[in-house]
């Protein structure tokens, strides 16, 4: 048998790779917007590029309450997972369902970005993360809703320059003290 083939031959697991990498190029060090790669038109590598701006520019969207403007972010084609597992498909449906949001549970909602990490896939490709808060939800119930914090996934596509486009993203709440969640009883609940 093969050395690379054995079980019992020592390997750096998947997860020891990719922290290597990670402490290679951390998404906060300027080297991690190039990644090495000879950019064009003379763009400088400590210069962050417009995927650094796409939170930003949600966060702008959403807090004019613009589903409009917040689906031009995004491709035609392009995929979005909400916080509970709803996956639009296009920019249409991602329009709609913001829409809809904006009139019936974010109306006096504020979007903030509080972090953001970009790790760039060669020139063409980005995935950013981006850490947020949202105060003002309208909770159905009536009353006032809490703070809220989670985390916003975005893949993009560089279009031209300095243009990029939203082809994929994913948001996911947090919720404090919890590790998953368990299902039982006909709920899921954090656990």
């Amino acid at each position: 048998m093969p050395e690379d083939d054995d079980p019992a031959s020592p390997r750096r697991e998947d997860s020891e790779v990719d922290e290597a990498l990670d402490e290679s190029f951390p998404a906060s060090d300027p080297r991690s917007w190039s990644l090495g790669l000879n950019l064009p038109n003379g763009e400088e590598p400590d210069h962050p590029p417009a995927p650094h701006n796409l939170p930003a520019r949600f966060a702008n969207a959403w807090n004019a309450h613009d589903a409009e403007a917040l689906a031009g972010l995004f491709a035609d084609n392009a995929d979005f997972v909400n916080v509970v597992g709803l996956w639009w498909r296009d920019r249409d449906a991602i329009r709609k369902a913001h829409a809809y949001g904006f009139k019936v549970f974010f109306a006096q909602a504020r979007l903030d970005i509080e972090q953001v990490e970009v790790r760039r896939l060669g020139l063409p490709v980005a995935v950013i993360h981006a850490r947020w808060k949202l105060t003002g939800q309208t909770p159905r119930s009536g009353g006032r809703a809490t703070e809220r914090q989670g985390v916003l996934q975005f893949v993009a596509e560089r279009q031209g320059h300095d243009d990029w486009i939203i082809v994929a993203a994913q948001n996911t709440e947090r919720i404090r003290g919890a590790e998953t969640f368990e299902a039982g009883d006909g709920s899921v609940q954090p656990a």
